[in-house]
């Protein structure tokens, strides 16, 4: 689990993630592990270079592009 929250020129931002490990399969607290911390590097990697756009669109756009990526 991890809570993470960013103040920007416009906005403030807050991402909670939780990933539970699927009960009973081997090594699943492994995947909830790398899931966690790749979505944590994620906001404090890819999201500060967003953070500032001030135009709706071009935000969204660029978070969505960046998001995808998350797992690459």
């Amino acid at each position: 689990m991890c809570a993470l929250q960013k103040d920007t020129k416009i906005f403030r931002s807050a991402m909670g993630v939780i990933c539970d490990g699927v009960g009973g399969c081997e090594h699943s607290e492994i995947a909830s592990n790398f899931a966690v911390r790749a979505f944590s590097e994620w906001y404090d990697c890819f999201y500060p270079d967003i953070a500032d756009i001030t135009d709706e669109d071009e935000f969204c756009s660029q978070l969505y592009e960046k998001w995808f990526g998350i797992f690459d």
